[in-house]
């Protein structure tokens, strides 16, 4: 019985090795020779017409000198769409964003610290989505940072 684990054991710690230190060959993505640009009319006057423009809103807010949430507007109707949020000169190891969507009937979603060590996200909301609430605070802490303000872009747009 011993010889059989013994045996079992260097068979299973040989293949862990070589698993490793195998090297592993992925196949390449093939890439296209040439980037076709597609117009919907392929007028001379005006390169241009017949692109169709991002249908949203956008907008810049200054956050983070108060702890109170700063409420956007929007309108997502009929079939949902995309909140983005770009935050200029932040750091998102000494203060945090917290962002609140809500509905005709009160808050549908929150999320404190929505970043997660980042300076952007998007996020997706349904249709029920009327207005989104931001705030940006310093972490909690022993040392918390001062209050500052920062310069928020912010786009809406349906899907």
């Amino acid at each position: 019985m011993r010889s059989v684990k013994k045996i079992l054991a260097t068979a299973l710690a040989v293949a862990m090795v070589t698993s490793v230190s195998v090297p592993v060959m992925a196949a390449e993505v093939p890439v296209a020779e040439e980037q076709v640009v597609v117009l919907a009319d392929d007028s001379t006057e005006n390169p241009d017409e017949g692109i169709m423009p991002l249908a949203g809103t956008h907008g810049s807010v200054a956050l983070g000198k108060s702890n109170v949430y700063t409420v956007i507007e929007t309108n997502f109707r009929p079939n949902g769409g995309f909140f983005s949020v770009l935050i200029h000169d932040f750091d998102p190891k000494k203060y945090q964003m917290d962002i609140i969507l809500g509905g005709r009937n009160g808050t549908l979603w929150q999320e404190q610290e929505c970043l997660h060590d980042a300076t952007s996200r998007v996020f997706e909301c349904s249709s029920e989505v009327t207005s989104v609430s931001l705030r940006i605070i310093p972490r909690p802490g022993w040392f918390p940072a001062p209050k500052k303000e920062f310069t928020v872009d912010w786009t809406a747009y349906n899907k």
